[in-house]
């Protein structure tokens, strides 16, 4: 759980030096490319959650092994620049290309593999949620991708109340 919480944590850290290093071309290259890597590893994080060994390492190879060969062609092919939307969001220029649907399909189906297997249908239908709006509504100036972070941020103010709010409530229940 904590290396997941933390590639979101870091994320959000990344957005941050992209913000201060719009304008820098080698920083915001450098930044622009952490983002790829540490986007690359969120479904590994989320995966290590699955307590099932041999599901996990199944999933794991699976995913591993499409995600480095996707990484050396982003290398190999995209300009790594992070710029500004229309609408003042960071827009990842190298996020776009036209096997957008069948990247972003795999990219969501080991993310959220997790919540299925654990049958966390509200975890799962609010992000989603989530997701399908900001695609919606950000996928026209580009910054869909990091408008995304604030689907993260919402699973974790899901998951901070129900650490602060339902686990204690339903532990006092238990009590009484």
């Amino acid at each position: 759980m904590y290396l997941f919480v933390m590639s979101i944590v870091s994320m959000q850290l990344i957005e941050f030096f992209l913000w201060r290093n719009i304008s820098n071309p080698s920083a915001n290259y450098f930044w622009s490319i952490a983002g790829v890597f540490l986007l690359t590893l969120q479904p590994i994080a989320s995966t290590l959650l699955i307590e099932n060994k041999p599901l996990r390492n199944k999933l794991l190879l699976s995913y591993g092994s499409a995600a480095t060969l996707y990484m050396i062609y982003m290398l190999m092919n995209k300009n790594f620049q992070t710029t500004v939307s229309v609408d003042g969001h960071l827009r990842w220029n190298w996020a776009y290309q036209t096997n957008i649907v069948l990247v972003m399909s795999v990219y969501m189906v080991f993310l959220y593999v997790q919540l299925i297997i654990t049958k966390n249908v509200l975890g799962l239908v609010f992000t989603l949620t989530l997701f399908v709006s900001y695609y919606y509504f950000y996928y026209r100036d580009g910054s869909a991708g990091s408008m995304w972070c604030w689907s993260i941020n919402g699973m974790m103010i899901y998951f901070i109340a129900k650490l602060l709010f339902y686990l204690p409530y339903r532990e006092k229940l238990g009590l009484c």
